[in-house]
């Protein structure tokens, strides 16, 4: 997904540095679909919610 992100268009940045990943997404390309479904990936990725 975040490669089809990155992909959509030069206004879709991805920037890795040492404080983290910032991810700028402009509103009219983010749905409501999309955004839950970056909010889950992003939660299993970093192991939120693990006890």
């Amino acid at each position: 997904m975040a490669k089809d992100l990155a992909s959509s268009g030069p206004d879709v940045t991805f920037t890795w540095s040492p404080d983290g990943l910032d991810i700028h997404i402009p509103e009219d390309r983010l749905t409501m679909d999309m955004a839950m479904k970056l909010e889950q990936t992003l939660k299993r990725i970093l192991g939120a919610g693990e006890s």
